[in-house]
């Protein structure tokens, strides 16, 4: 089992780019990102980019059910809003997490997947980002 992290891409759009989900799938179900997603922080942290861990959010459905698992000391902080993120300003992450792996991949577990999953993210992201569609990044136990 383990955790899934996976993007999301607001709904409603006029135009859907071809080959973009709407909720993005990865060969290992995200399972690679979501066990290297600390790392991945740190790295962007390292970098002075924005992390991942910055383009999180959650419907308010699953909000919710955080608020009932954990009361409100479990969910401090987590608002109900769903916050979209421009695709963009993602690319610029994942893309900077990408070059950065291909030069230092030290302590990195399953680098290969890792960087698979990260360049699908980045296919969804630069087809959402000229059609101006926003993202978030989710986490799935």
């Amino acid at each position: 089992m383990g955790a899934d992290c996976y993007a999301v891409f607001q709904q409603g759009q006029d135009v859907w780019p071809e080959g973009l989900a709407r909720e993005g799938s990865w060969p290992d179900e995200g399972k690679v990102l979501a066990r290297n997603f600390d790392k991945l922080n740190l790295i962007a942290k390292g970098l002075r980019i924005k992390s991942l861990a910055e383009y999180f959010s959650m419907d308010a459905q699953e909000a919710e059910a955080v608020y009932e698992d954990f009361g409100d000391d479990g969910a401090e902080g987590l608002s109900l809003q769903t916050e979209w993120f421009s695709a963009q300003e993602g690319l610029i992450s994942v893309r900077s997490l990408l070059k950065y792996l291909s030069s230092d991949s030290s302590s990195v577990d399953g680098l290969e997947e890792l960087k698979l999953s990260l360049q699908q993210l980045e296919q969804a992201l630069s087809l959402a980002a000229p059609a101006g569609i926003p993202f978030y990044l989710t986490i799935t136990i």
